[in-house]
């Protein structure tokens, strides 16, 4: 990670589709290969990161800042690995193994 890219003030408001493409540019086009956001009322902020921990953090300082939003990374370094809201709080300690469990219980897997 680079000083430009520890400002927080880099982001800007996107909607899905918007961030999406910026995501498809960066795969295409760049070395990044790992995409965070948060998301709030349909209104997306993020961007690319060089790895998961990386995107990690950027979600923990999005958590901390508001912790009403929701979270997401897309690891595309091996394929493509999605990590949502549950997932992120999980791995950065802000829920119990306990909750996580009982949310991974709770999922309906499709047949």
């Amino acid at each position: 990670m680079n000083d430009n890219d520890k400002r927080e003030d880099k982001f800007f408001p996107m909607n899905a589709e918007e961030f999406n493409k910026c995501v498809a540019f960066a795969l295409r086009n760049g070395d990044r290969r790992v995409s965070y956001c948060k998301s709030k009322d349909g209104i997306i902020y993020g961007g690319m990161a060089d790895s998961f921990k990386e995107a990690l953090e950027w979600c923990k300082k999005f958590y901390e800042k508001d912790n009403s939003c929701e979270l997401s990374i897309g690891d595309f370094i091996r394929g493509a690995t999605i990590w949502q809201t549950k997932d992120i709080l999980h791995d950065i300690g802000v829920i119990s193994d306990e909750e996580y469990d009982k949310y991974i219980d709770k999922l309906e897997i499709d047949e």
